[in-house]
């Protein structure tokens, strides 16, 4: 099928009616829980000036020679206990949304899975629906806010891929959208906790360097009541502000008091100064309370980050929003 959306006859050029898709942008994963695989994933992963922020001879001799050694076999074992029997966990549930997105879309309309690192790539899907005969795309990054290693650097890529081969394909992309309500709403109905419980919300960690707050905020602080994120409004893509606004907002709606919820950031990297307080800090200190519940609302679905890492005793972690029908109706809704 030409990809065109135009013909022309003997009364000149027509046009036909333009072919659309939707894109749901996701991160990534290693195709398998073996070594070979996860370090091809890392290698691509933290190879990203936007990830790891240093000049490119630096970062390269830092994967090859420290990061990739090292942590290639540990984080293929992490992989493995969660693995599931249809493979990553990240990928399967990305597709399961896919799926639900689909029904809501109707046949006319195909929903489609790219990722930025590793299959399927930008790039392969692109080319299928040029060749479909695909004019728009409706992007849905699965990036609820802004950050330079996972909003920015999806989008920079999928552009890039674009242009390099569908530049005739035009593309709206939806905004980060870490306080719409629709998917604060989601976020609401998935977190079900007693009274009285404590909620802890985990959002993935950044080097301090690469927020886009205020000179003067207290970025590297750990007082969750600090000016500087709860009520700046100079900066709308400070990735911190954008988090305590979640976290604040979804608290309204479950109706949890101040001091029965924290922010905390998860899977720090390195040794550049991160955001505080971390999620393991945060977890340590609530040892020995009742009712501690745990939920990764930066994260759209479940990955090694949720699974693994927030499989603490003594705390029960809560879902991500997966292929949620609150969450999939949102985003549906949210291209319209």
């Amino acid at each position: 099928m030409s990809a065109s959306c135009t013909f022309a006859n003997s009364a000149g050029t027509l046009r036909l009616p333009r072919k659309k898709a939707i894109l749901l942008l996701g991160l990534g994963s290693p195709a398998e829980a073996s070594v070979p695989e996860v370090r091809k994933f890392l290698r691509a992963f933290l190879g990203d000036k936007r990830v790891i922020a240093l000049p490119w001879i630096l970062r390269k001799f830092l994967l090859e020679f420290i990061i990739l050694p090292r942590r290639s076999k540990m984080a293929a074992a992490r992989y493995r206990k969660i693995w599931m029997a249809a493979g990553s966990p990240f990928i399967v549930h990305t597709n399961r949304l896919r799926e639900r997105l689909q029904v809501l879309a109707g046949k006319d309309v195909p929903v489609c899975v790219a990722m930025r690192y590793g299959e399927p790539s930008v790039e392969r899907v692109l080319r299928e629906l040029l060749a479909d005969g695909i004019c728009e795309i409706d992007v849905l990054p699965q990036f609820p806010h802004y950050a330079e290693s996972s909003y920015e650097t999806a989008i920079v890529h999928f552009e890039a891929a674009r242009e390099r081969v569908a530049p005739q394909i035009r593309a709206k992309i939806l905004p980060p959208f870490f306080d719409a309500p629709g998917y604060i709403d989601a976020l609401a109905a998935s977190i079900k906790i007693p009274q009285g419980a404590t909620l802890v919300f985990s959002f993935h960690g950044v080097p301090v360097k690469s927020i886009h707050g205020k000179a003067n905020c207290d970025l590297a602080g750990t007082n969750f009541d600090a000016v500087a994120c709860r009520d700046c409004a100079a900066q709308t893509n400070c990735y911190r502000r954008q988090c305590y606004a979640t976290a604040d907002a979804v608290a309204a709606r479950l109706a949890l008091p101040r001091e029965r919820y924290a922010v905390a950031f998860q899977s720090r990297f390195g040794n550049a100064k991160w955001l505080r307080p971390s999620t393991a800090e945060t977890l340590k200190k609530l040892a020995g309370t009742p009712d501690v519940f745990v939920a990764a609302s930066g994260f759209t679905v479940d990955c090694i980050e949720t699974l693994d890492e927030l499989n603490v005793p003594g705390v029960t972690r809560i879902p991500c929003l997966n292929d949620s029908p609150e969450f999939a109706e949102f985003l549906f809704h949210a291209i319209l």
